[in-house]
């Protein structure tokens, strides 16, 4: 409940789409609902909670950064399709 998050919601209320922002301004976590893949709308939830939070968080830079799995392909592939590039690795 206290990580700014943004979520895209069907006609009957339910998710399709929700994105959290960690308290360190990192997109920490993104999930589109099968069903509702390829479609923009994880694009646009993630381009909205980085947006309107992630941005707090860098003194008004415009900068952002995200938590991604090395082997998670389809979010790498995301954040490249808005711009991102791969910054460091960190494994413990």
């Amino acid at each position: 409940m206290l990580l700014p998050s943004a979520a895209a919601r069907l006609p009957d209320e339910a998710p399709a789409a929700w994105a959290f922002v960690s308290l360190d301004g990192t997109l920490s976590t993104l999930h589109c609902e099968e069903p509702y893949r390829r479609r923009g709308i994880a694009r646009a939830v993630a381009t909205r909670v980085m947006r309107d939070f992630g941005a707090r968080f860098d003194g008004g830079g415009g900068w952002c950064a995200a938590d991604v799995t090395v082997g998670n392909l389809q979010s790498q592939g995301l954040l490249e399709s808005l711009g991102g590039r791969l910054a460091w690795r960190m494994s413990w």
